[in-house]
């Protein structure tokens, strides 16, 4: 049963979405059917941070209240690891999950070709051929 809250969400690369949603994270297809639900490894933890891990096989969330972190294999839901940051007497309040190598944002690819647009529509038409030699850059607004 899915919590009253949802802290993160992490989409992955089938478009599906992975969501820390308090008691559990749950992963829902791309059109947002529940299909998975990964249940807190504590009782009582509150799940809160959400991150996918770089081998796109699993991800890390973290108990807000009681210091611990996870990683999860997705596909099984099996705890892959525990880190508990309360060890040593120091305890560090998680207030969020940062992993080196996660994707954060969409990869693309922009592809095209100089051709000489004979009649000038903006269209590469038949007949109209590429351009070689040039250099095309690409920058930001900004």
């Amino acid at each position: 049963m899915p919590g009253d809250t949802a802290f993160a969400l992490r989409i992955l690369p089938d478009g599906g979405v992975l969501v820390a949603d308090t008691q559990s994270v749950i992963r829902l297809d791309i059109s947002g059917n529940i299909i998975r639900t990964y249940p807190s490894p504590v009782s009582g933890a509150t799940l809160f941070a959400l991150n996918r891990d770089p081998d796109n096989t699993s991800f890390w969330t973290g108990d807000l209240n009681g210091g611990k972190m996870f990683k999860i294999d997705i596909a099984t839901g099996a705890v892959l690891m525990t880190i508990d940051t309360t060890q040593h007497g120091n305890f560090v309040a998680l207030g969020g999950i940062t992993v080196f190598g996660e994707q954060t944002e969409a990869l693309g690819s922009i592809s095209g070709q100089k051709f000489n647009d004979l009649n000038g529509n903006g269209v590469k038409d038949a007949g109209e051929l590429g351009l070689s030699g040039w250099t095309i850059v690409l920058t930001k607004p900004d």
